[in-house]
């Protein structure tokens, strides 16, 4: 028997989300940003960003390659 989840999306105590690493990766040929919504990363990473804002779990956890915090210091180097 099929019971529909009565969770609503604005209910959530704790948030688990990955995204796409495929642009970021250490090993991808198709480098890309987090902050670019036209790479498979950013897609990802901006639409979870859209849910986290929207719905404000109480916590989130997000899971990705170590390589995410390294690109991002350097991209924030670059634009200061």
């Amino acid at each position: 028997m099929h019971r529909p989840c009565s969770t609503q999306p604005g209910q959530v105590d704790l948030a688990v989300a990955g995204f796409p690493c495929v642009s970021i990766s250490a090993l991808t040929t198709t480098p890309g940003s987090i902050l670019d919504e036209g790479c498979e990363s950013g897609k990802g990473w901006n639409g979870l960003y859209r849910y986290v804002r929207r719905h404000r779990p109480g916590m989130v956890v997000i899971e990705n390659v170590k390589m995410l915090y390294a690109k991002r210091a350097a991209e924030q180097q670059e634009s200061s």
